[in-house]
This record gives structure tokens, C-alpha cells and sequence, in this order.
């Protein structure tokens, strides 16, 4: 029952990293989406719409394509890898009958990395921040306004946010299924540790 659960919810955790995460909006209006693969290797997907502001960003986003793409998410990189050890984990120990503490134990791990990326911002921002004050400054570098652009381009990234969709949070659930069934069977272990054999006469 516990390797067909850990089976599942592994699965279900790689699965996750094909949808989007996050939610890049500007004034409250989305204009691109990260899945859990594109940050790992600095991709985004722009989402269609006909705000002028928001187009302006998705040329920066493109221009930053062009040249280098998004900045990668090392961290993300860290879980994917975590999860497809799960993954494997979790299917050997179906096949061979083993214990599931190397699968309990890699989802153990591969949340810390994504709560780490959460706190510090993924890169997706900063990378826009970059492409859009790069622009600023290519069109002005000859301009007395060069800094007055800079500082426009700072301002407007300023109303950047990114949002955390639930696909992202999924994720951690689908990770803490296991995690939770390995630190309950590692209490048994030590709660049954404890308990006197009752072989063993007391005197």
C-alpha cells in the first residue's frame, strides 16, 4: 500500500513540473507563466493580450529569449532532480520490495530547495528587470535621458508581480505525502526501539 502511494504521489509531483507555477502580472494582469520545467531551464510562455504595457514587457521577454533566455532556477533544478530519484526510488522499491526511506527521504529534500527559490524570488524578474533596463539603456546611450529611461523602466518594474499558482503548492503536497509516511514509520521505529523485548525478564 505504501509503495503504490509513494508510486502515485512521486509521479504525481514530476507530472506538476509540466504545468505552470507562477504567474508574471503586471498591474494585476497576467502576461506570462512559468511551468516548474521552464524555470529550471529559464523558459516562460507569454500569455496573449493587447495591453500595451504588457506588450512592451513580452518584447523584453522575447529580446531576453533571444539572447540567453530567462535566467535558469538552480534551485528548481535541484528538485526536479530529487523527484525523478523519488520517482525511480519509488518504483524499485515497488518491484523489489524495499523500504521507502530513500523515496521519503528525497521528498524530504526536494521541497527545501523550492521554499529557498520562493523566499529569494525566482529569476524570472530579474531577468526582466535586465532585459528591460538593457533596452533602456540601447535606446538612450546616446541620449541625456539615458538615466531618466533607466530609472522609468525601474518604476514600471516595480509593478511586476509574480503570483504563485496552485499547480506550484500542488507540488509541495504531492512531495509532503511521502515525506509524512517516512516520518511516521521512522517514529514507529524509534517508539518500538524504546519499548522493552518482552522476552527479556525484568528484574
Amino acid at each position: 500500500m505504501i509503495a503504490k502511494l509513494n508510486i502515485v504521489s512521486t509521479l504525481a509531483a514530476l507530472v506538476l513540473f509540466l504545468f505552470p507555477w507562477l504567474d508574471i502580472q503586471c498591474s494585476a494582469k497576467s502576461f506570462a507563466t512559468q511551468s516548474g520545467i521552464q524555470t529550471v531551464y529559464g523558459g516562460a510562455s507569454p500569455v496573449k493580450d493587447h495591453s500595451s504595457s504588457q506588450a512592451q514587457i513580452r518584447i523584453d521577454l522575447d529580446k531576453k529569449h533571444r539572447k540567453e533566455n530567462v535566467d535558469p532556477s538552480y534551485l528548481a533544478g535541484i528538485a526536479l532532480l530529487a523527484v525523478i530519484g523519488a520517482v525511480v526510488f519509488a518504483f524499485r522499491n515497488f518491484i523489489l520490495g524495499k523500504k521507502p526511506d530513500a523515496v521519503g527521504i528525497l521528498c524530504a529534500v526536494a521541497p527545501i530547495p523550492l521554499v529557498i527559490q520562493m523566499i529569494v524570488g525566482f529569476p524570472i524578474r530579474s531577468g526582466l528587470a535586465e532585459a528591460m533596463a538593457q533596452d533602456a539603456g540601447s535606446t538612450r546611450s546616446n541620449d541625456s535621458f539615458e538615466q531618466v529611461g533607466n530609472e522609468m523602466a525601474k518604476v514600471f518594474l516595480e509593478q511586476i508581480q509574480v503570483r504563485y499558482l496552485p499547480v506550484f503548492y500542488l507540488e509541495l503536497l504531492a512531495l509532503g505525502i511521502p515525506t509524512l509516511v517516512f516520518a511516521n514509520s521512522l517514529l514507529d521505529r524509534m517508539k518500538k526501539k524504546d519499548m522493552p523485548d518482552p522476552d527479556v525478564p525484568i528484574y
